[in-house]
């Protein structure tokens, strides 16, 4: 059984794991909203970038848009 970080690895995705969290960071076009996959019961996502492509990504996301956060907070 491999270890989630060597999963991750494997697919050539950049990542911190914690205690209780993991933060994955992947880069994305507009376009390619249809192809990312998240748990929603455990998801949250930033966007950083430029406005524009913000927007667009954020209008491509669809039903994942209840989890994008618009700031960064600590807990």
């Amino acid at each position: 059984m491999l270890a989630v970080g060597d999963i991750i690895r494997e697919r050539n995705v950049s990542f911190h794991i914690y205690a209780d969290d993991t933060q994955l960071y992947i880069s994305a076009e507009p376009n390619d909203a249809a192809t990312i996959k998240i748990n929603e019961d455990k998801t949250e996502i930033s966007l950083v970038g430029p406005k524009t492509k913000r927007e667009l990504l954020l209008n491509n996301l669809g039903k994942s848009t209840p989890w994008i956060k618009s700031e960064v907070t600590k807990s």
